[in-house]
């Protein structure tokens, strides 16, 4: 993999899909902060090599609120989807929600559908870092707005598993 493809493949992504109102998501973006991470340029996108040690690299740092780091492995590198979620549930318990971190993973091999719309990057396995605090707080502003209204409810508990559920506060 080469770096400048793998940055124009993420761009590409945020700025034609997350960053983008969808009708089927209720007007919403996939993402609703994308369209300010790209016009602050606060993501930055590697590629990964190992992903224990990729995080626990990453785990020394602290990540700014709006700070996003993206990391990029080779979909052959981690063939199998399940084990690579769960080295990433693993090491948010472990390592990185104790230094107020998360790891979100996406994996082409895994379809992530709200709504009919498919949110996978779907050509790299992807590992999302952020300041869980500052995502925690965005999300909770989201919710009241009603972002979450119709997404399912298993869909939800996966991504709220390390998370608050910004549902409660916002009723």
């Amino acid at each position: 993999m080469q770096i400048s493809q793998v940055k124009q493949d993420i761009d590409e992504w945020i700025i034609n899909f997350l960053a983008v109102p969808n009708e089927k998501l209720n007007g919403w973006s996939p993402c609703p902060y994308a369209h300010a991470a790209i016009n602050k340029q606060s993501y930055k996108t590697f590629i990964g090599y190992d992903l224990e040690t990729d995080l626990n690299d990453i785990s020394t740092h602290c990540l700014k609120p709006d700070e996003v780091v993206i990391i990029a492995y080779s979909k052959n590198q981690y063939s199998n989807p399940d084990a690579f979620f769960e080295s990433i549930k693993e090491i948010n318990d472990f390592l990185l929600t104790n230094r107020n971190l998360i790891a979100l993973g996406d994996h082409p091999n895994t379809v992530e559908e709200v709504n009919g719309v498919n949110f996978n990057q779907g050509k790299y396995a992807l590992v999302l870092v952020q300041n869980l605090n500052d995502l925690n707080s965005k999300s909770k502003k989201v919710a009241k707005a009603g972002f979450y209204n119709n997404w399912p409810e298993n869909y939800l508990a996966d991504i709220f598993l390390h998370r608050e559920d910004p549902r409660a506060s916002a009723k």
